[in-house]
């Protein structure tokens, strides 16, 4: 019973819901045979052993297929190219909203869109509560001035950013994104602004002059290039002893470009850690207009600048939660719904199924 195992934990249903509908299924097919009845019985505690079983076989194996990774928690790698590729490509939550937010836009919900759901609310997906919002201001004749707000800010901040930080998802995307982000909030009234840029300034993370730095390291332009490979030798200069404090600058939220978020004469500037490894040579040929040496930086720039992956991450362990006690027990319960998952990603038609057979 290893495949129904697998998909029980997949869908969260309990051993007694299980027991009734294995039983049933069971109890259909003898009646379609031919011969004695074998009148086998499928009780919830037969369910709890086999489903205990799997996940501690599960949490035996040592395979890619199980394995959870640190970076990339359920192996999706936030590398969905939403603008230009597939949206069957898209999560569930993901498609409703990339939907929703077309249909707000044009004015025309399409009838499929009536028949999604926006999904559960929860603490670490707020796709899902801007998905909802958007699916009430669909829903409501007169909405009121407050939900109007709301809608209108997910349709020019929210939902742009979220496919936008989607589709440029490396660390050096990190400080352009943050800067599309402040100008994107611009239209708001300017009590509503100050509230936004406190947030963003106790957030920034990408505002700092490291991360900056990083993203001038990849820019297009020579000559931002060279500036910040200029801004890295002298920082080598004036290297702090001992371990350095990560401290995020005041923000100019008047800026236009990104490398123009912090004022470089007052920010303390130290050297991004991702480039530690080049030397002061490689530094003086990307003045010179090499790409070279930053070349050699595209496994380090290539790290994921966003924590959606951790955010799925707690969408898991709380749904184990709910469904198993103990740490053992949620560890098998996830590698159990991950490894069906990986055998059937998809259960629209018989076609999907055929990892099982």
């Amino acid at each position: 019973m290893d495949q129904f195992s697998l998909a029980a934990d997949r869908v969260g249903i309990r051993h007694r819901s299980a027991a009734l509908l294995a039983t049933s299924l069971v109890s259909d097919i003898e009646r379609k045979k031919e011969g004695k009845k074998t009148g086998i019985i499928i009780d919830k505690s037969k369910i709890f052993r086999e489903r205990k079983k799997t996940r501690s076989k599960l949490q035996g194996m040592n395979n890619e297929v199980v394995k959870i990774p640190a970076i990339y928690f359920d192996g999706k790698q936030d590398l969905t190219k939403v603008l230009e590729g597939d949206e069957n490509d898209l999560s569930t939550d993901q498609q409703y909203l990339y939907k929703i937010s077309h249909a707000v836009s044009s004015g025309v919900c399409p009838s499929s869109l009536g028949s999604m759901l926006p999904g559960h609310l929860h603490h670490a997906r707020w796709v899902t509560l801007a998905a909802r919002i958007l699916r009430l201001y669909i829903a409501t004749q007169r909405p009121r001035a407050a939900l109007v707000q709301l809608a209108t800010f997910v349709m020019r901040v929210y939902s742009p950013m979220w496919f936008i930080i989607r589709t440029k998802n490396t660390v050096t995307d990190g400080a352009v994104n943050l800067c599309k982000m402040i100008q994107a909030t611009r239209y708001l009234p300017q009590k509503q602004r100050q509230i936004v840029e406190k947030v963003v300034q106790e957030n920034a993370f990408y505002g700092h002059p490291e991360a900056i730095l990083c993203a001038m390291l990849a820019d297009d332009r020579n000559e931002v290039r060279a500036l910040a490979a200029t801004r890295i030798i002298e920082a080598r200069r004036h290297r702090p002893d001992g371990i350095r404090k990560f401290v995020i600058p005041p923000l100019n939220f008047q800026a236009k470009t990104y490398e123009d978020l912090i004022d470089w004469d007052t920010a303390v500037i130290t050297e991004p850690p991702l480039t530690f490894h080049l030397t002061d040579a490689d530094f003086r040929k990307i003045k010179e207009g090499s790409l070279e040496p930053i070349q050699r930086l595209h496994e380090e720039f290539s790290l994921p600048n966003n924590t959606q992956s951790v955010e799925r991450t707690v969408k898991e362990v709380t749904e184990a939660s709910r469904q198993v006690y103990g740490h053992d027990a949620r560890d098998g319960f996830i590698r159990a719904r991950l490894l069906s998952r990986n055998k059937v990603p998809r259960t629209e038609t018989k076609a999907d199924f055929s990892g099982l057979t």
